[in-house]
């Protein structure tokens, strides 16, 4: 193929730097942009705390539920129950029909929410520890029965907590 003198290029034939001028072509360079802007963006969440947004979110979704739950009570004047279990880090929501406490059909409430990734630490209701499955009662009065619950893994913690009036919240440690 011929090629044209040093320094110069023409259409057709192939260029080449002048002696000493050696340099990087722009698509290398973007190459190395990219790559760059990729790592950046692995190791960004890494270093903000990322790791315990899951944690987070579970605190904040079982917060939010419970809220619903207690406004429901009131709402249509009957006891509801949330029952958690600890061994397969899961909550349940019930209604009392009649003497019998069943569960929930309408949605949000109907499935059984588990968060087999995240660490279930010292639940306690009423003030006393509460080990295996455990129930929460939520009356039409708007009183309820007290607990907390610290969620968390090896990047975060939280902990929920509803007092006997009020309601549910989340603590994040200090």
């Amino acid at each position: 193929m011929p090629t044209s003198a040093p320094g110069s290029c023409r259409q057709g034939f192939s260029c080449t730097a002048p002696a000493g001028q050696d340099g990087f072509t722009l698509l290398e360079i973007l190459v190395v942009i990219a790559l760059v802007a990729i790592i950046t963006g692995l190791m960004v969440p890494s270093l903000n705390g990322g790791g315990g947004r899951g944690v987070a979110e579970a605190a904040d979704r079982m917060v939010l539920l419970v809220n619903q739950v207690r406004q429901e009570a009131m709402l249509s004047s009957r006891t509801w129950r949330v029952v958690l279990d600890t061994e397969e880090r899961s909550y349940r929501f019930q209604v009392r029909q009649g003497q019998e406490f069943e569960r929930v059909k309408q949605s949000p409430f109907a499935s059984v929410r588990q968060d087999p990734d995240i660490e279930w630490a010292g639940l306690s209701i009423n003030g006393e520890e509460a080990a295996g499955e455990g129930e929460v009662y939520l009356y039409p009065t708007g009183e309820q029965d007290a607990f907390r619950l610290t969620l968390g893994d090896e990047d975060i913690r939280r902990t929920v907590v509803l007092d006997p009036v009020g309601r549910a919240r989340v603590e994040r440690p200090e």
